[in-house]
């Protein structure tokens, strides 16, 4: 008891250390990935807290396994530097005595990240995309960039040269409507608002360009407004809708099932039926993470010498990376069909699990 206690004291502080400066490094990556589209835009201090709040849980989805495997690269190997663990096999303590405590807490771990994975990301992502829709309702420019082509809209494309994103003034508007009679209207300048499910474009200056089978036609205007209804996107946007990566494990079987009793292809139903079930390994797979990288730390950890913080870093960070690519590599390739579903979420965890009992094994028989 005493020894198990001695373990856990050495692995939390460096548990700890890892999950916050992995944390605070993802959650920049955050920051200015997402956040810099909406600061500077009118939006609200309090909706850009809230969009990094409702990231948090996806990213300590990742950065508890990586905190974990870093405090056992760290604790064991310090514990191997000072001849501890040699000293311990000399008084005829097992080394599956001592690993006990670590593979203890990575169980431990594992339900956390479970429960992560399959009630509160869910639960964050849904929240999260209905803050960035009612962002966007209610400054409807902050996602139009200037001299970009904003396809968002229902039947228009929208080109702008300049945006005042606070005033929502338009400068240099050219409109591209996606069904017939497929029209482009040109103005100088223009103001888009929102208005109860409507967005509004007032257009100054301008004209609409119409080609059809009567020939081309040309007609200048002072001021048009062009009306665009959100309903649509409302209703997606809604109380009720969650996408694939807002259900939890029940929520994707329900689903799965509704899709085989509805209509729709065959080749359909195989692709849909595919994403979830990519989903659903994909939990399943982050949740047993921190087993994999405990047996993956403990035997890197016993092979080395000497492992200091810098150093239980730098090896962290590449099986980071392997372990990140192979997730949203295998993703990609599961949506499509080309791979099984299980195995483009559990590829990473096969892999680096086989290494891990290879290490761990060799050392045992030390």
């Amino acid at each position: 008891m005493i020894l198990h206690r001695y373990i856990l004291k050495e692995e939390l502080p460096p548990f700890l250390l890892g999950i916050g400066v992995l944390t605070v490094i993802l959650l920049m990556n955050q920051f200015f990935l997402m956040v810099w589209d909406i600061i500077g835009k009118g939006v609200k201090p309090i909706q850009i807290a809230r969009v990094l709040l409702y990231s948090l849980p996806f990213i300590f989805v990742f950065t508890i396994p990586m905190g974990i495997f870093i405090a056992h690269l760290m604790a064991f190997g310090r514990l191997n530097q000072d001849f501890e663990l040699l000293a311990l096999k000399g008084c005829g303590v097992h080394p599956m005595k001592i690993s006990i405590v670590p593979f203890t807490l990575s169980l431990i771990v594992t339900g956390g990240v479970f429960y992560l994975t399959n009630h509160v990301v869910p639960d964050a992502n849904f929240k999260l995309r209905k803050l960035l829709y009612t962002i966007a309702y209610e400054k409807p420019t902050y996602r139009i960039k200037p001299r970009v082509i904003f396809s968002e809209l229902p039947d228009y494309d929208l080109y702008v040269l300049e945006v005042e994103h606070k005033t929502g003034h338009l400068e240099g508007v050219t409109i591209f409507e996606k069904v017939s009679p497929y029209r482009t209207i040109v103005a100088r300048e223009g103001y888009l608002y929102s208005r109860d499910s409507i967005l509004v474009l007032q257009l100054i200056d301008g004209e609409i360009h119409t080609v059809d089978e009567n020939g081309y036609q040309k007609v200048s205007f002072p001021k048009y407004v062009l009306r665009v209804s959100l309903e649509a996107k409302t209703k997606y946007h809604g109380a009720h809708h969650r996408t694939d990566s807002e259900l939890s494990l029940s929520g994707i079987k329900q689903r799965i099932v509704e899709i085989k009793r509805g209509k729709g292809s065959t080749e359909y139903k195989r692709l849909r039926i595919n994403r979830l079930m990519v989903e659903y390994h994909k939990k399943l797979a982050l949740a047993f993470s921190p087993v994999v990288l405990t047996v993956l730390g403990l035997g890197i950890a016993l092979s080395l010498r000497k492992v200091g913080a810098g150093l239980s870093f730098g090896i962290a960070l590449p099986f980071f990376i392997f372990y990140y690519v192979c997730l949203v590599g295998g993703e990609t390739l599961g949506d499509r069909g080309i791979i099984a579903p299980w195995l483009s979420m559990w590829f990473a965890n096969i892999t680096l699990g086989a290494v891990g009992v290879c290490l761990f094994i060799r050392n045992l028989c030390r």
